[in-house]
């Protein structure tokens, strides 16, 4: 019903295409998911007034369906209809009130056994915690339970890629977030999931735009403006905050653009970064600073030499060396030498 992800909408067939007459499809989707169909019309209404920005029917639509379907255990469904809350809590300032919700849809999910589903509820866990200004637990999920796109990709990963294309903006990792749209493009379109599609080239467009190649962000961003204002994914973009606003604009003022999406666009996003200015940027503040002899340390490691050998170059003892070590994996949150090394890297240390 969802592809493993949170929409049904676009879950395992776009249907974003019939939004002008979703209505219409009531039956005929009742009809495709059988006795699955419970929910999964009211929740593909409920996206489809969020993205329209008319966030109070989204609301009525998805809180009186949640019960119902929690009596059918149709966890895809219910996965669907109470991200679709979480969505509207986000957008309307009630930050507060999500760690609750998430407690709630964790609970929901191992009580209906539905372990299958639990590598994307992590995955939203991580998109929240940007918005709550907490990357370090955004970053750690990319760590540890990311999926990687140079391995297989599968269908049924792809909220998490998308998830993960946003930890490689709060990264600045631009390559490595363009190589991920080059690898995920194809199959996108060849299962015809414009949504993901336009998503990808949102981030992509952010991602050249911060690595000051315009051209190609304002380019992208034209392409994409049209798709959504088509389809009326306005809160696709301005769900994305500072990083959309500051793009558009700029994208407004250079290229002279006059029209009354990019206003209304403008404007939602606005709303989103000044209330969380800090989505998608990394608090490097957080890192505690290296010691002169830890910095000494990391540079050595990344040449490749062991403790010993730093021990000996250094003219230091190898327990001291080690004492050191362990400072730097504490400070720079890393699991092994690698690790530190590349979080190093990104940081500007090494």
């Amino acid at each position: 019903v969802s592809l493993n992800g949170l929409s049904i909408l676009n879950g395992f067939i776009d249907f974003t295409a019939y939004n002008n007459c979703l209505v219409r499809l009531k039956e005929p989707i009742k009809l495709l998911y059988g006795d699955k169909s419970l929910g999964v019309f009211e929740a593909a209404m409920a996206e489809m007034w969020y993205q329209r920005d008319e966030c109070y029917n989204a609301l009525a639509t998805i809180v009186g369906i949640i019960p119902r379907i929690e009596n059918t255990q149709n966890a895809p469904a219910l996965f669907t209809a109470l991200f679709i809350q979480l969505e509207i809590m986000i957008v309307t300032g009630q930050l507060s009130s999500v760690e609750p919700v998430l407690e709630n849809i964790y609970k929901k999910l191992i009580h209906s056994n539905s372990y299958w589903i639990m590598p994307n509820f992590y995955a939203l866990k991580a998109w929240a915690s940007m918005y709550d200004d907490n990357t370090k637990e955004a970053e750690n999920w990319v760590r540890t339970k990311a999926p990687d796109e140079l391995d297989t990709i599968r269908k049924t990963d792809i909220f998490r890629y998308i998830i993960k294309a946003r930890v490689y903006i709060l990264q600045k990792k631009y390559y490595s977030l363009i190589n991920m749209r080059e690898l995920l493009r194809p199959l996108l379109v060849e299962c015809g999931h414009i949504m993901d599609l336009c998503q990808l080239d949102i981030l992509c467009a952010i991602g050249y735009f911060e690595d000051n190649q315009h051209k190609k962000a304002f380019e992208l961003l034209h392409e994409v403006l049209k798709i959504c204002k088509k389809r009326r994914f306005d809160r696709l973009l301005a769900d994305e905050g500072i990083k959309i606003y500051t793009l558009i604009m700029a994208y407004k003022i250079e290229e002279h653009i006059q029209d009354e999406y990019v206003e209304h666009i403008i404007s939602l996003s606005k709303k989103i970064a000044l209330l969380y200015p800090k989505y998608m940027h990394r608090r490097i503040e957080e890192i505690p600073a290296l010691t002169p002899s830890e910095n000494d340390v990391i540079k050595l490691m990344c040449d490749g030499k062991s403790n010993a050998d730093i021990a000996d170059f250094l003219g230091i003892s190898l327990s001291t060396v080690k004492f050191y070590v362990s400072n730097i994996f504490i400070k720079l949150n890393a699991k092994n030498r690698h690790e530190a090394i590349k979080i190093a890297a990104e940081l500007g240390i090494i």
